[in-house]
C-alpha cells in the first residue's frame, strides 16, 4: 500500500518516478523520455501559453495528470505572463503589456495596469498563431493521459498472475 502511494507521488513529481520507486529503472527511463518528450515538444510547438487552467480549462484537465511540471508552468503563465495575480481584468493586446504603475490610493503605492509597450521592454507572450497552439495542447494532453495510465498501472497488483494466463484459470 505505502509503496503504491510513494510510487504515485513520485510519478506525479517526475515522469517515470513511480517505476523507479518500484525498482524498474529501464521502464522509468522509457517513461521519462516519452512523457517528458511530449511535454517539452508541446511547449516548444505551442509555447508555454498552451498550459492555461483558466482560459483553456478542458485542455488543462487532460494536461494536469502529467504532473507537477504542468502545474508549475501554469502558475507561471497565470502570474508572470498574464498578470492574473496582479488584478488585471483583461489581457493586453498587441502593443500593450502588464506593468505596475504608481497608485496614490493604495497603501502599497502601486497597482497593475495595462500600459503601452515601449522599445526595450519585454513583450507579453501571446498564444501562437495557426494550428501550433492546438498541436502543442494535444502533445501535453497526450502526456497527461499517458501519465494517468501509468498512475492506474502503479495501483494494479504486481506479480499476481503469470503472463499469458487468465485470472482464475486453473491447470
Amino acid at each position: 500500500m505505502w509503496n503504491s502511494v510513494l510510487a504515485t507521488l513520485a510519478a506525479l513529481t517526475i515522469p517515470g518516478g513511480g517505476a523507479l520507486v518500484r525498482g524498474e529503472p529501464r521502464r522509468a527511463l522509457a517513461l521519462l523520455v516519452s512523457i517528458g518528450g511530449l511535454l517539452v515538444g508541446g511547449v516548444l510547438i505551442g509555447g508555454v501559453g498552451v498550459i492555461d487552467r483558466r482560459d483553456e480549462r478542458w485542455w488543462f484537465m487532460l494536461q494536469a495528470p502529467a504532473g507537477v511540471t504542468v502545474w508549475v508552468v501554469d502558475s507561471l503563465v497565470q502570474t508572470t505572463w498574464k498578470g492574473r495575480s496582479q488584478g488585471v481584468l483583461r489581457l493586453p493586446v498587441d502593443g500593450e503589456r502588464v506593468a505596475m504603475e504608481p497608485d496614490p490610493h493604495t497603501l502599497e503605492g502601486e497597482r497593475p495596469a495595462i500600459v503601452p509597450h515601449r522599445p526595450g521592454e519585454p513583450l507579453t507572450p501571446r498564444a501562437s498563431l495557426g494550428r501550433s497552439t492546438e498541436i502543442g495542447s494535444l502533445y501535453i494532453a497526450a502526456a497527461g493521459l499517458l501519465n494517468l495510465l501509468v498512475l492506474v498501472n502503479l495501483w494494479s497488483p504486481v506479480g499476481s498472475e503469470e503472463p499469458g494466463r487468465a485470472a482464475g484459470a486453473r491447470s
